[in-house]
C-alpha cells in the first residue's frame, strides 16, 4: 500500500529520525553513568526493604514462624545483595 506524504509530514519524519539518533548517541555517551546509577538504586532500594523487614521484625517476631536470618537469606535471593546484621535469637 502506497501512501503520499506531503512535504511538512516528510520533513517531521525525518526530524524525529534525528532526535531519535541524538537519544541513541546521548545514551552511549553517559552509560556507564547511567549503569553505575542504576546499581545505586538497587543497593537504595534492598536497603529500604531491609529495614522494612527488621521493624516489622522487632514489632510482630512472635507471630512470625521464620528466623531472621532466614528473611535477610530471602531478602538476599531477591535483591542480589549481600546483608549484613546481627541476628537477636532473644526475638
Amino acid at each position: 500500500m502506497h501512501t503520499d506524504y506531503s512535504r511538512s509530514t516528510a520533513i517531521a519524519i525525518c526530524q524525529l529520525l534525528e532526535l531519535l539518533k541524538v537519544v541513541e548517541i546521548t545514551f552511549e555517551r553517559h552509560s556507564l553513568r547511567i549503569l553505575d546509577l542504576i546499581s545505586h538504586i538497587t543497593q537504595h532500594i534492598a536497603f529500604a526493604i531491609i529495614t522494612v523487614i527488621e521493624k516489622s521484625r522487632v514489632r510482630n517476631f512472635a507471630a512470625c514462624r521464620c528466623s531472621p536470618s532466614h528473611l535477610f537469606n530471602a531478602v538476599h535471593h531477591i535483591t542480589g545483595t549481600h546483608v549484613f546484621a546481627e541476628v537477636d535469637s532473644s526475638g
